[in-house]
């Protein structure tokens, strides 16, 4: 299953220096190792889009949407940012949880 996390990393990623919008099909090119085909990859990150607006900015031209981060998911996306692997999924460590002797 494709993240949140993962969904809002990689929008960040490709968006976040040109000020672009992204479409779906532009989103389902970062994850091309997931094992399921294009249409199901396309419905989850559309599932998931959806199921967070407050985190994406949408602009629509001719009928179709393209999607960025709004400030909500910039805020959400600083929270694990420096922390997390994308590659995995995971978060390498627990920044609040160190401690230095």
């Amino acid at each position: 299953m494709i993240s949140l996390k993962r969904i809002v990393y990689y929008i960040d990623e490709a968006t976040s220096e040109k000020d672009e919008y992204m479409s779906i099909k532009d989103i389902c090119g970062y994850f091309s190792n997931e094992d399921c085909d294009h249409i199901t990859m396309a419905n989850r990150i559309s599932s998931q889009i959806h199921s967070h607006r407050n985190m994406f900015a949408v602009k629509k031209v001719i009928g179709r949407n393209f999607w960025r981060l709004s400030a909500n998911g910039y805020r959400y996306l600083n929270k694990f940012k420096d922390s997390y692997d994308p590659i995995t999924d995971k978060i390498l460590f627990q920044p609040d949880k160190i401690e230095v002797f």
